[in-house]
């Protein structure tokens, strides 16, 4: 993970950046609907990635807002309840 270029090869990255959005969730579950807690997100900000699932499809490219990834149930996972 050290050298930026290749860091996405590694098995590391994947275990790092899940555990990372966990945690993400976690604090964000602790808090939202807080007094005082409010998330801003930008519906201005676009970015663009190919999404290739399968190797034998044709990468299509994909747009999302930062709006469209906060509900992590929509993307398909979720995360067991912190005891």
């Amino acid at each position: 993970m050290g050298q930026v270029a290749v860091a996405a090869i590694d098995p590391v990255f994947y275990a790092h950046h899940a555990n990372i959005d966990r945690y993400w969730e976690y604090w964000r579950s602790l808090y939202k609907g807080r007094p005082g807690f409010k998330e801003h997100w930008p519906d201005s900000s676009e970015y663009y990635f190919y999404d290739g699932f399968h190797h034998w499809e044709k990468p299509r490219l994909v747009k999302v807002t930062p709006c469209e990834l906060l509900d992590i149930g929509a993307l398909g996972y979720c995360y067991d309840p912190q005891r």
